[in-house]
């Protein structure tokens, strides 16, 4: 391999992996859409615009993260 580039190796069970979506009201769309779990990243990610929010496994946290006006 050519110096320089690198590489990432990637388990089978990682690959396989279900991704996991819930249904929310995007605070972004104003629509309920279906939203994607990042989990490596902890984020929400909004199925109509893309949009990525916080995640908490904790729902009343989540729900905080989401609806609750920013301090």
């Amino acid at each position: 391999m050519p110096p320089g580039i690198a590489t990432v190796e990637v388990s089978r069970g990682t690959l396989s992996m279900r991704r996991m979506t819930i249904q929310l009201s995007c605070p972004l769309c104003q629509d309920e859409v279906t939203c994607e779990v990042d989990e490596s990243a902890d984020e929400l990610v909004c199925g109509g615009c893309a949009a990525r929010v916080a995640f908490a496994p904790d729902p009343a946290i989540t729900y905080g993260l989401l609806y609750e006006p920013a301090a």
